[in-house]
């Protein structure tokens, strides 16, 4: 049996963490192949504010070694649950904001604080997150909205309804 043939059969079930879609074999095969290869590229997408490096290294590594699939990086917004309040949410003016009030922008806590007290229309914003994916085949792949949004609770889930462009 092939190397990736075992790796597809030993790790499958990992794709979930990265689509909702019914893949096709060889969409799956591509998927394994790239976390087989570019582990540390995913790992370093967990991190806020790396959506798009991994985004880009998967349109590197998908051109590459399986030319002619369509693959793209997409630049959008994601829609979470729950209110996105790390620093990084923050526009510099709200921050300087912030220091005017006292409050610490390195506190969640004071962040939190001057949140609640922003008008609703602002509140919203921070309800949609700047973020990076891919599509494969018209397929949202998106190897670090599951770190990023799911398991930081700002999402139960990272359906494509979620995905904005």
């Amino acid at each position: 049996m092939n190397m990736l043939r075992q790796l597809y059969l030993m790790s499958s079930s990992n794709i979930s963490r990265f689509t909702n879609r019914r893949l096709s074999y060889d969409e799956e095969i591509i998927i394994m192949d790239f976390i087989h290869q570019e582990s540390d590229s995913i790992e370093k997408g967990k991190g806020r504010g790396n959506c798009g490096v991994v985004a880009a290294d998967f349109v590197g590594f998908v051109k590459r070694n399986y030319p002619g699939t369509e693959v793209f990086r997409i630049e959008g917004e994601f829609k979470t649950d729950n209110p996105s309040l790390d620093k990084e949410d923050f526009h510099s003016t709200e921050l300087d904001e912030m220091l005017k009030e006292n409050l610490d922008k390195n506190s969640e806590a004071d962040r939190e604080t001057f949140y609640e007290s922003l008008p609703q229309e602002t509140q919203d914003e921070f309800f949609r997150v700047a973020h990076y994916w891919n599509k494969l085949n018209g397929k949202i792949i998106d190897f670090s909205g599951y770190y990023q949004f799911v398991e930081s609770k700002l999402s139960p889930d990272t359906k494509d309804s979620r995905y904005i462009t």
